[in-house]
């Protein structure tokens, strides 16, 4: 089943400051195929600079980490 992740989701993930939200979250993406669209990509990137003060590596490597690590189908032309 493919499923479509929102900003909340992913910056739970990439802050791990609930762990319990974490765990779930973690759970669900190892079990689903899923799809980050260009919104949620970008506003991940506003909300960890701005709100979380990450740097411009942190947050490029959540998003390489992010990309190896789990499956992931990020939505572009190609496939949209």
């Amino acid at each position: 089943m493919l499923i479509a992740v929102d900003t909340n989701i992913m910056i739970g993930l990439a802050m791990r400051d609930d762990e319990d939200h974490y765990q779930k979250v973690i759970a669900l993406l190892a079990e689903h195929q899923f799809f980050i669209s260009k919104t949620v990509q970008l506003e991940m990137e506003w909300v960890l600079r701005s709100r979380y003060k990450q740097s411009v590596e942190e947050i490029a490597n959540f998003f390489t980490l992010l990309l190896q690590k789990i499956k992931c189908f990020v939505k572009t032309k190609k496939n949209q």
